[in-house]
């Protein structure tokens, strides 16, 4: 057909502006994939309709589509017609388009489910003993029985929900196991949720995280600047395996983990700044002026964050006249952490722990090992039912109360703290504003790392 060809090669044009493999290995790009020819199969039914009457029917369509129309036609939310089922009438002297039905399916509505038999169709008898031709009048004998009296085998119950569950992501395991989201939040997420978003929301933003990481290595991978960074950071003197991350893959990480942080000072205006993030998508000097930047946040706080991320910056400038690929990933990484950091405050947990594992390949042989955000969260309600004394909505019992971890890493524990006392403040009845002071006063009195 025409239509949409198009478009297509619209997208293709706009594509090729960021990849100039669309045109050059275009073929090579592409995958078809052709639907597979449905086995269509007819099958013999009988159900009860609205009036309490038995109605025998065929059905000819794909295999095992059969199932789904008789458990809407009992339900009254599709007709017959619609659902291509045709009345069964005396058949003896036509011939089937498809191949004879096999099978015999009924049903009726018990209560809010459909209960559904099935049996083999009931064929004339030879004199030789074999079987002949469908016998019609004993199949619609057949289908009363077992609608009447329960014969055939019974096909389990199909469970139908109003929202089918679906597996959930480790975002929404956070979200729901964490309590980690004020009252306001929490419903505004429930509602994106009830829509269908919230899945898309959260899983989008964590690809986006790793992808943008990973695109932001390339663009240092493409002023030659590993060895460089491997130095800075001593991988140079670690045993080179196959699967462990790049120095541009973890100094990548570090100056997104930056930006992300800023964007939420930003929003927050925990520390005022005439410099924010939203301006280094598109600055011309942005190396100096997200330096800038973290020079300013640092000399209040986030030494652990940002310190790193401005050694980056220097090592780079200082020892290398290459400065376009860091230009372009610093471009990518201010705009994408512009669009998800929402997220990962919302999640109210560790975001590097989880994307350390996805991105930096094997740190077995480093001696690093990432607590799962999930065990942490555990942990941390285990630990703190130990301080039985405490009351976790006053500020003061929050400030004589210290929670230290000797090998700190991401953060990952630490953060599922954070999110415990939280929901505890959030338990003992402090309301958003109190639960937001608890928060700046567990941060800032409460944990510690070594």
């Amino acid at each position: 057909m025409e239509e949409g060809w198009r478009e297509l090669g619209e997208i293709l044009l706009a594509l090729r502006a960021h990849d100039s493999r669309i045109e050059t290995e275009l073929s090579h790009l592409l995958n078809f994939y052709l639907p597979a020819i449905p086995i269509l199969t007819r099958t013999l039914v009988g159900f009860v309709d609205a009036e309490n009457e038995i109605q025998y029917y065929e059905h000819e369509g794909p295999n095992g589509e059969i199932y789904d129309a008789l458990e809407k036609v009992c339900r009254n939310e599709a007709t017959t017609r619609k659902l291509g089922l045709i009345k069964l009438k005396n058949r003896s002297k036509k011939s089937w388009k498809v191949e004879e039905p096999e099978l015999m399916i009924t049903a009726k509505r018990v209560n809010d489910k459909v209960e559904m038999r099935q049996d083999s169709v009931q064929r004339i008898k030879k004199r030789d003993g074999s079987l002949g031709a469908i016998d019609l009048k004993k199949c619609r004998k057949r289908m009363h029985e077992m609608i009447n009296k329960g014969t055939g085998r019974k096909r389990p119950p199909k469970n139908r929900p109003e929202n089918p569950p679906k597996k959930e992501t480790l975002g929404l395991r956070l979200l729901r196991l964490s309590d980690a989201v004020d009252h306001e939040k929490a419903i505004a997420l429930n509602l994106l949720e009830r829509s269908g978003l919230k899945t898309n929301r959260i899983e989008r933003d964590l690809n986006i995280l790793e992808e943008s990481v990973l695109e932001a290595s390339r663009h240092l991978d493409s002023d030659e600047l590993e060895p460089l960074l491997a130095k800075h950071f001593g991988m140079d003197k670690l045993r080179k395996t196959r699967h462990r991350a790049k120095a541009t893959t973890v100094a990548s990480l570090i100056l997104m983990n930056a930006a992300m942080m800023q964007q939420r000072i930003d929003k927050t205006g925990f520390i005022e700044t005439c410099y924010k993030l939203a301006d280094a998508k598109s600055h011309p000097k942005v190396v100096r002026f997200l330096y800038k930047c973290w020079s300013i946040i640092l000399i209040k706080d986030y030494k652990a964050v940002f310190k790193p991320a401005i050694e980056i910056l220097d090592v780079i400038e200082e020892q290398s006249n290459r400065l376009g690929g860091l230009e372009r990933a610093l471009h990518h990484i201010a705009a994408e952490a512009e669009r998800i950091a929402e997220t990962y405050a919302d999640m109210g947990m560790d975001h590097a722990g989880p994307l350390f594992n996805r991105v930096m390949g094997d740190q077995s042989s480093d001696g690093a090992y990432f607590t799962r955000p999930l065990a942490a969260l555990t942990l941390a309600k285990l630990a703190l039912d130990l301080c039985e004394d405490v009351d976790w909505t006053k500020k003061e019992d929050l400030k004589a109360t210290k929670i230290v971890d000797l090998a700190c890493g991401s953060g990952t524990l630490l953060a599922a703290c954070l999110a415990e006392i939280r929901r505890r403040g959030r338990s003992g009845g402090a309301d958003r504003t109190l639960v937001s002071m608890l928060h700046r006063t567990a941060v800032e009195y409460s944990l510690k790392r070594l």
